[in-house]
């Protein structure tokens, strides 16, 4: 799922106001609601009912990123307005390892995945 993502969240990047997927950038920041509407628009993903039933949120968005030594940041807007978004060079390093370029479509290496040792907590500290 986490490379889904990642192309998905690349292809916001890409894309144009028309709806075409250009081949460079359209832009180098994206607040964080203007990536979650696009991967929600998509009705070939699961994003728009990711959570049993309910659309990807900002916090979904944050946590699967995070293995990739992605977080969101405050971008500053028109007019003096923050808000939380993603800018394209920290998603840079991901997309180059995990994901072929645009129109490419052979796989690549596995992404990093958090694993938990549930059994740690019925064990007594030492």
């Amino acid at each position: 799922m986490g490379t889904l993502l990642l192309a998905d969240i690349r292809e916001a990047f890409h894309l144009r106001p028309d709806g075409t997927v250009s081949p460079e950038p359209v832009s180098k920041r994206l607040p964080t609601e203007v990536i979650l509407r696009s991967l929600c628009e998509r009705e070939d993903r699961p994003w728009a009912d990711f959570r049993r039933g309910r659309p990807l949120w900002g916090g979904d968005l944050a946590r699967m990123l995070r293995p990739y030594g992605v977080g969101p940041r405050n971008l500053k807007l028109h007019h003096g307005l923050v808000c939380k978004g993603y800018l394209l060079e920290s998603l840079a390093e991901a997309f180059a390892r995990y994901l072929h370029p645009l129109g490419a479509a052979t796989p690549l290496p596995r992404p990093p995945t958090t694993t938990y040792d549930n059994n740690a907590l019925d064990r007594p500290a030492s």
